[in-house]
């Protein structure tokens, strides 16, 4: 960890699939991104430049949404991402 300004900086990762990592604090939730509504969000964002894309052409199987208000979409389902970030409290890179 680190202090900057007063705030203090989590440096642990999670990794998202296809060698791509973000940090576990700027995680808000994992969503499926099968719903109407997700996908309307989406499309928002889109506009917005607000969406990252992780996936590198392969299906969309989770929806990651950051602090920031920018969301991820990563190939990995959001089970497995959610079981990963519970895995990780230590601060080991999984």
């Amino acid at each position: 960890m680190f202090y900057f300004g007063g705030y203090i900086l989590d440096t642990k990762m999670i990794t998202i699939g296809r060698d791509n990592f973000i940090p576990r604090a700027r995680i808000i939730a994992f969503l499926f991104p099968d719903s109407l509504p997700i996908k309307r969000t989406i499309s928002e964002l889109r506009e917005l430049n607000k969406v990252i894309d992780a996936t590198r052409g392969k299906k969309t199987r989770s929806i990651i949404v950051l602090d920031n208000g920018f969301i991820v979409l990563s190939s990995v389902k959001a089970t497995t991402l959610a079981d990963k970030y519970d895995l990780n409290p230590g601060g080991k890179n999984v």
